[in-house]
């Protein structure tokens, strides 16, 4: 059995209890877990009677020596590794290099699957930043001709305008020209017509409005 001493057991957690507490840091984290002490020899539930984690370890420290393989009722990942550890005690030199050497290779391809994984993750987000600049690029090439569209449509526009204005100035003078050349036809006739009828060149104006 891998705990011997019930008392050991009690001393070491008692200690480690008594640090937490004066460690005001670890203040805290008190409350993340609980410490249940047990006397071993008062534990007397069967399998089926078990209820929670606290009862599971207490059959298990109590049943340890005898087990080969775990029971169903407290086939829990920390009991099987506290099992395995307990039975290294009892194994032979080339028991204990092969269960090393088993281990190491299981490890080794975990860490080949994981490394493997990590490799595929680094490679699906580098294909992603890949897809999402070109992504940027295009988006950014489309704002850059909207851009040039939009200059060009300004400069039309601005054309479009200088051209009305030029027009406008045009259409003006024309009519300044015309308002002339009505003027000098106006003063022309009615420079006659005052020779004509012995009057004034304005009544001959009023006349010719008239």
């Amino acid at each position: 059995m891998f705990i011997n001493e019930l008392s050991e057991f009690k001393k070491c957690l008692g200690n480690a209890a008594t640090r937490l507490r004066q460690d005001q840091k670890t203040e805290n984290k008190l409350d993340l877990f609980s410490l249940v002490f047990v006397e071993l020899e008062k534990f007397t539930k069967q399998l089926d009677e078990l209820s929670d984690d606290a009862d599971k370890w207490c059959w298990f420290f109590n049943h340890a020596t005898e087990l080969e393989q775990i029971p169903e009722q407290i086939h829990d990942p920390e009991i099987v590794e506290a099992l395995t550890l307990a039975d290294q005690h009892t194994w032979s030199k080339e028991e204990m290099e092969a269960y090393i050497f088993w281990e190491f290779e299981r490890q080794k391809e975990e860490n080949l699957e994981e490394y493997a994984e990590q490799q595929k993750d680094r490679a699906d987000r580098a294909e992603a930043e890949k897809h999402q600049a070109e992504a940027e690029k295009k988006q950014a090439e489309a704002e850059k001709k909207q851009a040039e569209a939009e200059k060009t449509q300004a400069e039309a526009e601005k054309h479009q305008a200088e051209a009305e204005k030029h027009q406008a100035e045009a259409e003006k003078q024309q009519a300044e020209a015309e308002k002339q050349q009505a003027e000098y036809a106006l003063n022309k006739a009615a420079s006659l017509l005052a020779e004509q009828m012995s009057i004034s060149i304005k009544e001959a104006k009023e006349l010719l409005k008239s």
